[in-house]
């Protein structure tokens, strides 16, 4: 495989004029602005944001907002059939001819071939997860994952956080540097924000978890 796009860290920056309502704290409106304050074109001439300046509304001005978050835009590679691949996962098939790769583009053996003594996760190990042996999975995971994968796609960690501005509990994966792997998923409570933390914590074994 060539690989025609390297993977790269990408960073994105909001700002943002909020107003809450003065009897409803935590609820509110956010409108699209500069760093400066500068409410951009769409937000200014939006309703809610003219009832909030005028006084209209009874709101009160939080002031200038700034949201920040990174991820990963993966590489993409050219399959030797020709057809390109994304390579945002542990395992990246090929849709015209099935090859598989891993995220750094290099062609993975095929699958009837795959197990433990190859270090992919194949019918070995679903045997031992039928076997209830849930543990030894998740190791085997993780050391699969370690001599893949570069530093910045190992998962290490897990952040929950309530974004008051968006109304949604947030929960993403890190990695040992504290940047995101992956998109952010957005509930709308806290038990459904835990689930998500759950089912990631099982999924991938990552024992650190920060709220």
């Amino acid at each position: 495989m060539k690989i025609i796009k390297q993977r790269e860290r990408k960073t994105k920056v909001r700002y943002y004029l909020s107003f809450e309502w003065s009897d409803t704290p935590g609820c509110g409106f956010n409108f699209d602005c500069d760093k400066k304050g500068n409410v951009l074109t769409t937000s200014a001439n939006n309703e809610n944001y003219q009832k909030c300046i005028s006084g209209e509304y009874d709101v009160i001005n939080e002031g200038i907002q700034k949201s920040e978050w990174s991820y990963t835009e993966p590489a993409i590679g050219r399959c030797s059939c020709g057809e390109e691949v994304v390579l945002d996962s542990f395992t990246n098939t090929c849709d015209e001819c099935e090859r598989d790769y891993n995220s750094q583009g290099n062609l993975l053996a095929p699958r009837e071939c795959w197990g433990e003594e190859q270090g992919n996760i194949g019918r070995n190990v679903i045997s031992k997860i039928n076997e209830g042996r849930m543990c030894h999975m998740k190791k085997l995971t993780l050391s699969y994952m370690k001599n893949i994968l570069p530093k910045e796609e190992i998962p290490f960690s897990i952040d929950m956080w309530y974004n008051r501005p968006e109304r949604a509990w947030v929960i993403q994966i890190k990695d040992e540097d504290n940047c995101q792997i992956g998109d952010s998923v957005y509930v709308g409570t806290k038990p459904e924000a835990l689930n998500q933390v759950k089912r990631w914590k099982e999924e991938y074994g990552i024992p650190l978890i920060r709220t």
